[in-house]
């Protein structure tokens, strides 16, 4: 009953930015089957969206995303014109392409395998100061009495508004690798005031 409900959240156009934004980070941390996978697909590439909306989107379709997904996704920020969509996403993915995070390391694999085929060259991040980014520092370290390396991750996603240029929303967390499984230290996530709507 939880998914439907976070879906009409989410598709709703009525309901405020704020708790659709809710609906959409909910999926975080729950597996998405592909219905719900094409409503992220979808709210991503809508240019007419609010961009962090699109962000938050993107950042859940990200998770576990299938190579026809990435390829979309490379194709789409290539072109895309909202520019604090376009910072944040090519931020992103410039920091998959050098991430040690060995969770990650399938996807920065094919990620590297599409942008070759598709011969694709990922757009600069705008200003900091004005754009959206993801920012990501991680360092592995291989043991010798360890089958996997040892990692540490410290990543954070700036979301800003794309009137003010101050920051809508900013979550920082940090995490660690041991024995192929990622274990999270902490996590800060900042918003701005959310009034506690209800959806209709």
């Amino acid at each position: 009953r939880l998914v439907p409900t976070l879906e009409r959240c989410i598709k709703n156009q009525q309901v405020p930015r704020n708790i659709t934004l809710a609906a959409i980070q909910a999926f975080r941390r729950m597996e998405i089957n592909d219905e719900v996978r094409g409503t992220y697909m979808a709210k991503n590439n809508d240019r007419q969206e609010d961009s962090e909306k699109r962000i938050a989107a993107y950042l859940v379709l990200m998770k576990n995303a299938t190579q026809r997904e990435i390829r979309k996704v490379v194709k789409m920020v290539a072109t895309e014109p909202i520019k604090q969509v376009r910072s944040f996403i090519a931020s992103h993915l410039r920091n998959v392409r050098s991430t040690e995070e060995p969770t990650l390391q399938e996807l920065k694999q094919t990620l590297e395998k599409i942008l070759r085929e598709e011969n694709v060259v990922l757009p600069e991040p705008e200003d900091f100061r004005k754009y959206s980014r993801n920012y990501e520092v991680s360092k592995a370290v291989p043991l010798p009495f360890l089958k996997d390396p040892v990692a540490a991750q410290l990543q954070s996603d700036v979301v800003m508004d794309p009137v003010s240029y101050m920051p809508r929303s900013a979550l920082t967390k940090m995490t660690i690798n041991v024995l192929g499984q990622s274990i999270d230290l902490f996590e800060v996530n900042f918003n701005l005031l959310i009034r506690q709507l209800s959806c209709t």
